[in-house]
């Protein structure tokens, strides 16, 4: 592959962004693993070269063993680690410590750390389930709280509801449908599933087990 060929190659942004986050946790968890900090470890990401000498025959440089790990990881082509490793150069999250164009003196910065640090916690968040309705409607009853560990004032709420129809000045046509809508709401399998076994219990028994 010649120079221009190789600059040619481009990297989707969300694939790019992948596998920064990969090599960060990776340089993240090695430091942990051993112990260090991120100014006591240098990594070796050299890439595969040949060398060549006039009159000798060509040496193959392996990679580093640090690249040889983290290809373990994810799958990832020699050209697009060094578009990775560019764009984490770029942004400072990680440093070169000494000059050259190889990658075996690579360190992670504390800015580099901090990303790896906010990947883990985004990938091991588990939002907390809530489970409570409330309804706050013109029903002339007290407010219905349903929900976990939440239901001392069900049955009440429920028999107040079902005495305002009652007394409603409908028919009892009119009643029965709007006592069958209340039992067809608390038996929709979303909300019987939001409510506890207990909630349902005294519900069905309160609508007289519609």
């Amino acid at each position: 592959m010649t120079f221009k060929e190789k600059e040619r190659i481009n990297l989707d942004l969300s694939r790019k962004e992948e596998l920064i986050d990969v090599l960060l946790v990776y340089m993240k968890n090695d430091l942990e693993n051993s112990g260090n900090t991120v100014k006591s470890s240098i990594f070796n990401f050299a890439l595969s070269r040949t060398e060549e000498y006039m009159g000798v025959k060509e040496e193959i440089v392996p990679e580093g063993n640090n690249l040889t790990l983290f290809k373990q990881i994810i799958e990832i082509t020699d050209n697009e680690f060094e578009i990775v490793i560019k764009s984490c150069m770029t942004h400072e999250y990680i440093e070169k410590m000494y000059c050259g164009s190889d990658y075996n003196d690579i360190q992670i910065t504390n800015k580099g750390f901090a990303r790896a640090n906010s990947v883990e916690k985004a990938k091991n968040y588990k939002p907390q389930k809530t489970s409570q309705i409330t309804f706050n409607g013109p029903i002339n009853a007290s407010s219905l709280q349903i929900g976990n560990n939440n239901t001392q004032n069900i049955e009440n709420t429920i028999n107040n509801l079902i005495n305002e129809i009652e007394k409603a000045n409908i028919t009892e046509k009119e009643k029965n449908e709007a006592k069958s809508l209340v039992g067809k709401f608390f038996n929709n399998p979303v909300i019987s599933s939001i409510l506890s076994t207990t909630a349902n219990t005294l519900i069905t028994k309160s609508l007289g087990g519609m």
